[in-house]
C-alpha cells in the first residue's frame, strides 16, 4: 500500500487524465466539428457514440473509478513518483495558461482574435497532450497496465 503523503499525487494526476483532459477533449471536438459543418459533425458524432458504446476486451484502467480500484505496487510508485510530480506540475501551468487564453480569445470574438492568441492556445493544447500522455504512460506503469483515456487527435 502506498504512504499517505504519495496518495495525493496519485489521485491529482488521475483527475488530470480523467477529468481535466476530458474536458478538454470535448472542448477541441466541438470546436473541429463546427469547422466540418453541421451536416458531417452529426455524422462523426453518432459513430463516436457507437464505438464508445463497444465492450472493452482487454483488463485497461478506463476510468478514474478503475483507477482507485486498482491497487499500485510501492516499489513501482517510488521508481516514477517524482517524474509524475513534475509531469502534474507541467499540466497545472498548461492548464492555467489555457484557460488564460481561451478567456482572452472569447474577449476578442473569433474573427478579431490576434494571430498570437490563436497560435498560443493551439500550442498550449499540443503541451496539454504531449504531457498527459507521458503522464499515461508512467501511471500505467504504477499501475502495470495500460490507461486509456482518449486522445486530442481523435
Amino acid at each position: 500500500m502506498l504512504d499517505a503523503l504519495a496518495l495525493p499525487l496519485l489521485l491529482k494526476s488521475i483527475d488530470f487524465i480523467y477529468s481535466e483532459y476530458s474536458k478538454l477533449l470535448d472542448e477541441r471536438r466541438e470546436r473541429r466539428e463546427e469547422a466540418r459543418g453541421k451536416a458531417r459533425g452529426k455524422a462523426d458524432k453518432e459513430k463516436k457514440v457507437e464505438l464508445a458504446e463497444s465492450p472493452i476486451l482487454r483488463k485497461d484502467i478506463t476510468s478514474k473509478e478503475d483507477a482507485l480500484k486498482t491497487p499500485v505496487d510501492p516499489a513501482l510508485w517510488k521508481k516514477d513518483e517524482e517524474e509524475i510530480r513534475h509531469l502534474v506540475s507541467l499540466l497545472e501551468i498548461h492548464y492555467d495558461n489555457y484557460y488564460l487564453l481561451k478567456k482572452q480569445y472569447a474577449q476578442w470574438t473569433a474573427a478579431l482574435v490576434p494571430s498570437v492568441i490563436a497560435s498560443s492556445l493551439a500550442y498550449e493544447e499540443n503541451q496539454i497532450e504531449e504531457t498527459t500522455q507521458a503522464l499515461k504512460k508512467l501511471v500505467g506503469e504504477v499501475y502495470a497496465t495500460n490507461v486509456n483515456a482518449g486522445d486530442l487527435s481523435e
